[in-house]
């Protein structure tokens, strides 16, 4: 399960956080974002969304590497979510509500 505090999510052995700014790091990535979806098995699970440039392409497996050189193995993310819109409020947080379950 996903213990929130200050939109800090952890689950398992993944640090949101972490991943995210890391993420955020690399040149094609625009927004990111890490929320918790219903999981079979451990009740949430973390999933990454991530917004491109235009213009830009970014295989998984190049993220993986990317990722690799400033997080520990086990909080590299598998798999990413691409997401062409990233909803947000009236002050520019990104809505995470509304990109669960897309």
């Amino acid at each position: 399960m996903i213990a929130r505090a200050k939109n800090t999510e952890y689950s398992a052995l993944v640090v949101g956080s972490n991943g995210w700014k890391v993420l955020s790091g690399h040149l094609a990535i625009q927004a990111c974002a890490v929320v918790g979806e219903p999981d079979s098995i451990r009740e949430e699970a973390v999933i990454t969304y991530l917004k491109l440039y235009e213009g830009h392409q970014v295989e998984a497996e190049e993220l993986r590497e990317f990722c690799a050189k400033d997080l520990s193995y086990f909080k590299v993310r598998r798999s990413s979510t691409l997401s062409p819109i990233f909803p947000r409020t009236s002050i520019g947080k990104i809505q995470k509500n509304l990109l669960r379950g897309k």
